[in-house]
């Protein structure tokens, strides 16, 4: 039985949302799809669904914004999981609900970079596998969204791509870009894009957006931005522009918010 979970956060987050639509648990009986909100009601969710399939699960994915060591239902202080071990009881209580050698993937951006990546996927692996259970954690190396969904929820391609367990990460793991690299030719477009960006956003490529991505948009210097991600992966065109420049928030604390990213004036 898989269950995937995907965030709910109060102020409607498209970037979440759209998933909910691309799934399709009709289909295959061995597959469910709950929402939640409250840390809270977390381990009620699973119970649920365990009760309803009869039978533990065997794969447990939670989709919501994440960085490193860190995973949250959308709203402020809805942490599931961050680098203070104090807030790893939410899952290791759900120990009773998953079979012996499930695997739990903590879905949200990067959240397996870094050091504090390593040291909560290590450190959920480790409570999870005690008496002679072998659970795998797994988490990612780059920025998620909803669009890496199907019908039978995560995209498999992306998680062979973009996961790593924590039997993996023999050191911390670094980032990585999903979107090519740049053409030569289009630095200038780049870099005119880096100009209206806050300090800590790096160039991620250049890209033909895929085309169910729909966001919240904005205007800003005759260029339109696009925030995906929770701000840590932002889109930038224009009319003059062949496709779409890319940027990725490169440190490890949460990015600006949107209100600081339209005032910052193009230096």
């Amino acid at each position: 039985m898989h269950l995937t979970i995907i965030a709910y956060a109060s102020t409607l987050d498209w970037e979440v949302e759209r998933a909910v639509f691309l799934v399709d648990e009709v289909r295959d009986a061995r597959r469910r799809f709950e929402r939640c909100q409250k840390v809270e009601n977390l381990q009620h969710v699973v119970k649920e669904a365990v009760s309803f399939a009869r039978a533990k699960l065997s794969r447990l994915d939670i989709f919501g914004h994440g960085q490193p060591g860190t995973l949250t239902l959308g709203d402020s202080g809805e942490d599931i999981v961050t680098p203070d071990e104090a807030s790893w009881k939410h899952l290791l209580a759900l120990d009773g609900f998953l079979a012996d050698t499930a695997e739990l993937r903590l879905l949200g951006c990067d959240t397996a970079v870094g050091v504090e990546g390593r040291h909560v996927l290590q450190g959920l692996q480790a409570g999870l596998s005690k008496n002679g259970k072998q659970r795998t954690v797994w988490g990612t190396i780059a920025t998620l969204s909803s669009f890496d969904f199907g019908p039978q929820g995560f995209r498999e391609a992306v998680a062979s791509a973009y996961l790593r367990s924590a039997s993996q990460l023999t050191e911390p793991a670094q980032g990585v870009l999903r979107f090519g690299l740049m053409d030569d030719s289009l630095q200038e477009e780049i870099q005119a894009g880096l100009a209206l960006l806050p300090e800590g956003y790096v160039p991620a490529g250049f890209h033909d957006m895929h085309g169910a991505i729909v966001e919240e948009r904005s205007q800003k210097s005759g260029r339109q931005l696009t925030m995906l991600a929770a701000r840590r992966l932002i889109a930038i065109s224009s009319n003059q522009m062949r496709g779409v420049a890319l940027y990725r928030w490169e440190p490890t604390v949460a990015p600006p918010s949107r209100q600081v990213i339209l005032s910052h004036s193009s230096r």
